[in-house]
């Protein structure tokens, strides 16, 4: 049944989280499905869990449209970063507060809701990351913070756009552009700015990837412009 559905269309998959036996897809659906607070009318945000015995579905959503975008686990704990209408009521409505269409939430270990936040943003996002105990939410020139109780912490603006991004296991954080990158170490809370034009006599963009050349036209390097690199 879960291969009909994802092979037939029915939902739109963003990404997936695994962990040992289990596997979570998340995205968007456009089927007509009632389990929503409000009632479907357009798509509805979903979780696919699957395991070596069976499979489920849970839908999240309101009058509009809503997807899921990342997700991770924590403590047993879902963690969802998505984008939604303005207005959609449902499980993540805020009255039309903000122009933001960005949400983070927070479901337990049945996958109901215990939290969210709509972050006041209009922005690209780039990234959703956990380490140790922050989650970083990545936009195109911004770091937002959050604990796992998503209690705010803090927000960093970048001077520059950010096409990619490396987070390290003690949490310190580059994010690349295609002229320079900014480091920062989120725990130390010291932040440095690398400028590839400083170092290099050339930054070229070549697919995928971010050639460095130095005063010598020879090749240094490059830098594999994904999150994930």
């Amino acid at each position: 049944k879960t291969e009909e559905i994802i092979r037939d269309g029915a939902v739109n998959i963003n990404s997936c989280y695994v962990e040992n036996d289990k596997i979570y897809i998340v995205g968007k659906s456009n089927e007509n499905n009632l389990d929503t607070k409000q009632g479907f009318l357009k798509e509805d945000a979903y979780i696919i869990e699957i395991n070596k015995e069976s499979w489920s579905v849970n839908y999240y959503g309101g009058i509009g449209n809503e997807e899921f975008l990342f997700i991770f686990k924590e403590n047993e704990n879902l963690y969802l970063l998505g984008r939604k209408d303005k207005i959609t009521e449902g499980d993540f409505g805020n009255g039309g507060r903000y122009e933001s269409n960005i949400f983070v939430s927070l479901l337990d270990s049945e996958k109901k809701l215990i939290d969210y936040k709509i972050i006041d943003r209009n922005k690209e996002i780039i990234g959703f990351e956990k380490i140790q105990n922050k989650i970083f939410i990545i936009l195109s020139d911004e770091v937002i913070s959050y604990d796992l109780l998503l209690n705010p912490l803090d927000f960093e603006v970048i001077n520059h756009q950010i096409i990619s991004y490396k987070l390290t296991a003690d949490g310190i954080l580059a994010l690349f552009s295609q002229k320079n990158a900014t480091i920062i170490d989120f725990f130390d809370e010291e932040k440095e700015v690398i400028d590839y034009n400083k170092i290099f006599k050339k930054v070229e963009v070549e697919d995928e990837y971010l050639l460095l050349i130095d005063e010598k036209n020879e090749y240094k390097g490059d830098i594999l412009l994904m999150k994930d690199y």
